[in-house]
């Protein structure tokens, strides 16, 4: 029988407290494209070694809800962006610090931005099929990028500074 150890029942835990307030905020979204999911997606690519974690995190949330949601044309564009933004945060793990967190969250909102909005000008057939029609769709995007860069901002700021705090106050309980 193998042994479950501390940092086990922890990334567990952690798993399913990322889970549910992604799932729920989700549900409450009020605001156009102002979501936890970028810094979610950042977050796990960072925090989890496991790649089926790293990645399925913010995958599983957004299935999750979308199932309630709904799930349209463009799906596969956010999931991929998510995939990626966890790719960001996986691969950046050495270089781990709060400044990176919001250099990589302000990253993965672009690459959100470039990549869902091109989807849209190709499947949506709201936009000719011109550069004049991606530019159009590009632009017409814009307004929603705002809530896009600054939730990504804010929520990563919220998650990677708890997590700072919380290595520093492990930090200071080992020296006593």
């Amino acid at each position: 029988m193998k042994k479950i150890n501390l940092e086990q029942i922890v990334q567990a835990s952690l798993l399913l407290f990322i889970v549910a307030i992604g799932v729920l905020l989700r549900f409450s979204n009020e605001i156009p494209n102002f979501t936890p999911m970028f810094a979610i997606a950042l977050f796990s690519g960072f925090m989890f070694k496991n790649r089926i974690l790293a990645f399925g995190t913010p995958l599983l949330i957004q299935l999750i809800s979308d199932y309630f949601i709904g799930f349209h044309q463009d799906i596969f564009a956010v999931y991929l962006s998510f995939s990626l933004i966890s790719l960001i945060g996986y691969l950046n793990k050495e270089k781990y610090s709060f400044k990176n967190s919001i250099v990589y969250s302000i990253a993965s909102s672009i690459l959100f931005f470039i990549l869902t909005n091109f989807s849209v000008w190709i499947t949506s057939g709201f936009y000719s099929y011109s550069f004049s029609g991606l530019i159009e769709a590009y632009t017409m995007a814009i307004p929603f990028y705002r809530n896009t860069l600054i939730s990504a901002v804010l929520y990563s700021t919220i998650i990677f500074g708890a997590y700072s705090l919380f290595l520093n106050s492990k930090k200071e309980n080992a020296l006593i």
